[in-house]
């Protein structure tokens, strides 16, 4: 959810009569003080002044206090709390009175949120003993006292013993057997780790590559040994440059040559050669329909109905879901509208019958808010069953279905809500699940063989059981399984595929003009989820001077909406993924979802300016939602040796 929305939706709220400033005796409102600045887990109290014309203090009328949500929370009483760094914004709007425009009376100040103190240090390294003449990174990061990280603490490392642990920067040089501590600290704050070298490897050194060929981007395993035993954790050398080898021992490189690759440990060291051809990727997307919206256009969903045809459901920041026929993708045809109270539907999603669609509201005038269910027996003309809002008025951003289950990201509450909908005229709130965290925002979800896959903003990806029964999980009774998270943070959407999570960052600058494109940053995290407990990043996707937004994965291609760079197609074959993906060469193709044309974009000064929201694959098409342009039907041409490959 982009900074603006809140102060949107603020605004749109209110009394059903409003009074104009000078006929209230109020010219303006005042908040103090007029900037702030706070640490992580800090409060303050706002205080509200108002003043005639003449600028004599008057009685203040009651007002709506609102602030930025990635960094403070806030309740009607001015009271605010930092929950998470950087700077945001605070305000108040004068509930029922209007100035001379007929706008709503409102004043912000500036606030910032700068780190905690250090409380605690984690620290991450492979257990010991390992042989002396290893080389190992080291994992530390600062954590103030209510658990976030403090990416912008420097973590320094000393040992106790430089000539059993030599330090430099994060990375540790195993000397001669024996035990050391390594002793981390951040500012008043120090944590100590214990770490046993042992005797040297014996004997030559020999290191084999799992095959001598490879294309860029392909992950070739790496085996060193010390005659029968397996050695981990060497010093690794590439040459030329453009090429790697990962902390898993894997070899992974960006650029096609011929690699000498070594492995030192102590005094001795073993060599091997890759030979590393382009990936060549020759497709490229070809344009089949577009439909134009009449308003800023939200998630999407195709699918077959019971009738045998095909349909494309989008939202919209209007009031009303739209549904199109896209048996005939080259010419879909509009059929009907779903309108709905809500400012905004963000999300549509269909069960696996296709009897019944969810769209989720958001910024409802009267507060409601919560989801709508629809029959959609005749999926050209759905039809309206319920609107269910008990405990989700705060918004519903997205939702996943499984079976009769709807699982709710409640905006309100910043949780999983999951709501029974076998009755779908009459849905019940069955289950609740919620990180326990200050700084909370939950964005997304996404279910999979029984584990959900939460996306939550600065908390990372957060992986629960819903039915697996790894960590003991039900449906209704979800159970905590791992959490990872990294500096960039603003963990937006998750997509689950083989073992890796896809995560997708949505960045979006604290200020920004309405008349031009809002230019996001934020790229993809692949995070290896093999063993779930344990998920780690081993790679990443990052297109220079853009911002990612949704995903998805179809014989091992993942089509990504990466709202002003466009809609792009990556080669996801060839083994364990590692490494950046974007340099490796794995793009197969992009288009740019733009419009000459002004009357195909719902307002004319977003003509020209692609913002693709994202995709999804049906029956051999990939259908892109641009909020600005709306819905593109595009097919994406692969020479057959490429399409078999991905097969």
């Amino acid at each position: 959810m982009p900074r603006g929305f809140l102060l949107t939706a603020l605004l749109s709220l209110g009394l059903a009569t409003t009074v104009k400033a000078q006929d209230a005796g109020i010219a303006r409102i005042e908040i103090s003080p007029d900037t702030l600045r706070l640490k992580v887990g800090e409060t303050a109290v706002l205080q509200l002044a108002a003043f005639d014309a003449e600028h004599n203090p008057v009685a203040p009328p009651d007002v709506g206090w609102f602030a930025g949500w990635e960094n403070t929370r806030i309740d009607q009483r001015g009271n605010i709390e930092a929950v998470n760094v950087g700077e945001t914004v605070a305000g108040a709007t004068a509930e029922g009175v209007t100035d001379g425009d007929g706008e709503r009376l409102i004043d912000r100040i500036v606030v910032i949120v700068d780190p905690g103190d250090p409380a605690d240090i984690r620290i991450a390294a492979p257990e010991s003993p390992l042989p002396a003449g290893s080389f190992i990174n080291v994992d530390a990061v600062a954590i103030d006292a209510t658990g976030n990280e403090l990416w912008t603490h420097t973590v320094t490392l000393e040992s106790s013993n430089p000539n059993v642990l030599q330090v430099t920067g994060h990375t540790l040089t195993l000397g001669q057997p024996g035990t050391a501590t390594l002793v981390a600290r951040a500012g008043q704050t120090a944590r100590e780790l214990t770490l046993t070298v042992a005797a040297p490897v014996n004997g030559s050194l020999s290191l084999k590559a799992d095959r001598s060929h490879a294309r860029t981007g392909e992950a070739v395993k790496l085996r060193l040994t010390d005659g029968d035993n397996e050695v981990s954790h060497p010093r690794w050398w590439v040459s030329p440059s453009g090429a790697s080898v990962e902390a898993d021992n894997y070899f992974v490189a960006e650029s096609p040559g011929t690699y000498q690759v070594a492995a030192t440990m102590g005094d001795r060291n073993a060599t091997t050669t890759i030979e590393v051809e382009p990936r060549d990727l020759k497709g490229g997307w070809l344009k089949v329909g577009h439909v134009a919206s009449p308003a800023r256009t939200s998630d999407l969903w195709v699918f077959e109905g019971q009738d045998g045809r095909d349909y494309a459901y989008f939202g919209s920041f209007g009031a009303q879901m739209r549904a199109y026929d896209v048996t005939d993708p080259a010419n879909p045809v509009f059929t009907d509208s779903v309108v709905v109270s809500g400012r905004r539907v963000n999300d549509v999603k269909v069960n696996d019958d296709v009897s019944v669609a969810v769209i989720t509201l958001e910024n409802d005038l009267p507060r409601k808010n919560g989801i709508v269910t629809l029959d959609i027996t005749d999926p050209a003309h759905p039809e309206i069953l319920t609107h269910f809002y008990d405990g989700l008025t705060g918004g519903i951003h997205n939702t996943y279905l499984v079976g009769d289950l709807v699982y709710a990201v409640n905006d309100g509450t910043r949780d999983v809500h999951i709501l029974d909908i076998s009755d779908p005229t009459n849905p019940k709130q069955v289950g609740r699940w919620g990180l326990d965290t200050k700084r909370k925002a939950l964005h997304d979800l996404w279910i999979d063989d029984g584990l959900a896959y939460l996306s939550y903003w600065d908390d990372g990806l957060v992986i629960i059981d819903v039915g697996k029964g790894i960590a003991g999980g039900t449906p209704t009774e979800p159970q905590f399984v791992s959490r990872i998270n990294y500096p960039s943070g603003n963990t937006h959407v998750a997509w689950p595929w083989k073992n890796y999570v896809f995560l997708g960052d949505e960045i979006f600058p604290s200020r920004y003009s309405p008349d031009a494109p809002r230019d996001p940053r934020g790229f993809m995290h692949v995070i290896d989820v093999s063993d779930p407990f344990r998920p780690r990043e081993v790679g990443k996707y990052e297109v220079p001077e853009g911002g990612t937004h949704n995903f998805w994965v179809h014989d091992d291609i993942l089509y990504i909406g990466y709202y002003q760079r466009g809609l792009r197609a990556i080669d996801l074959s060839g083994g364990p993924l590692r490494g950046d993906l974007y340099r490796q060469g794995r793009e197969i193709d992009y288009f740019m979802t733009q419009t000459n044309d002004p009357t195909e974009t719902y307002e004319p000064n977003q003509v020209n300016s692609t913002n693709v929201w994202g995709a999804m694959w049906h029956k051999g098409h990939v259908y892109a939602i641009d909020t600005n342009s709306g819905l593109w039907i595009m097919k994406l041409d692969l020479p057959e040796e490429e399409e078999i490959a991905l097969r």
